[in-house]
């Protein structure tokens, strides 16, 4: 998969001129990297930008990560069996920066989420749990993702 994404779009108050006005959040997957931005727009005032999270960023703000979840829902990251080892999944969780901020998880953290993982609780985003699955079958652990029911975003 080379390219993959989800978007939600919210009100906003524009800054210029105090009017309603809409933004267009756009969560996306290219290239094996996680991506994000913003449009925004006011009708009323003409003002239109776009904030681009550029190809290091990875890790989407908050509030796009939040309206994305609450548009879209949460997906949960599914092992359909645990491996015997869990030395590859903890380098994936390692490597992935975006489940737990601007840098890659410590040991300790990625011990955590591997627990969380093996549970069946660890979700996020659409993309953003792709792009685990995908990385996990890249070290030969089979993964999927599904939509759970609560929309909660949480990791």
């Amino acid at each position: 998969m080379d390219f993959a994404g989800e978007t939600a779009l919210v009100v906003w108050r524009c800054d210029a001129c105090g009017a309603a006005a809409h933004r267009q959040v756009n969560q996306f997957v290219e290239r094996g990297a996680l991506r994000w931005d913003a449009e925004h727009w006011c009708d009323a005032c003409g003002r239109r930008f776009c904030v681009y999270g550029g190809p290091r960023s990875g890790v989407a703000p908050e509030e796009v990560r939040a309206a994305i979840v609450a548009a879209n829902g949460s997906v949960r990251l599914v092992l359909p069996q645990l491996p015997l080892s869990r030395v590859s999944i903890l380098r994936v969780l390692r490597g992935s920066p975006e489940l737990s901020g601007d840098a890659a998880p410590d040991l300790a953290t990625a011990r955590r989420l591997a627990d969380t993982l093996a549970a069946g609780r660890l979700t996020g985003t659409w993309c953003e749990m792709t792009l685990i699955a995908q990385r996990l079958r890249a070290c030969g652990v089979d993964a999927g993702v599904e939509r759970v029911a609560s929309a909660s975003g949480g990791r």
